[in-house]
């Protein structure tokens, strides 16, 4: 009897904890609709800039406790690109995009001439 009451509480506190890990709510990041917001903040300043050269852009960024950017590298050799990313992105805010905090994105930004 001994071993049956034994077998029915290791029973009942596996089952427990199945459930209880079937109930966490799943967290999906969505890089493409932070990639979408930063492009839209990018052309919309854009018309405002000029640059003379072509370039090819990788921006390094985490998303803070507010769900803003932060902005931890540019790479590229125009300073003046540098500089433009660095205060667009910088701070903006990306709603219900449900990018880690913490966590280190790159993505890669190409300028083109306008003709």
């Amino acid at each position: 009897m001994k071993k049956i009451i034994n077998l029915v509480l290791v029973v009942f506190v596996l089952t427990t904890f199945h459930v209880s890990a079937n109930n966490v709510t799943s967290f999906e990041e969505d890089l493409p609709k932070a990639v979408k917001a930063m492009s839209e903040m990018i052309k919309k300043n854009l018309e405002d800039f000029e640059f003379e050269n072509e370039a090819l852009v990788d921006v390094v960024f985490t998303v803070n406790s507010d769900d803003e950017l932060v902005i931890l590298n540019v790479k590229t050799n125009d300073s003046e690109i540098k500089e433009y990313i660095k205060l667009t992105l910088n701070s903006l805010k990306i709603e219900d995009a449900n990018l880690y905090v913490g966590k280190n994105y790159t993505i890669k930004i190409n300028f083109t001439k306008s003709n």
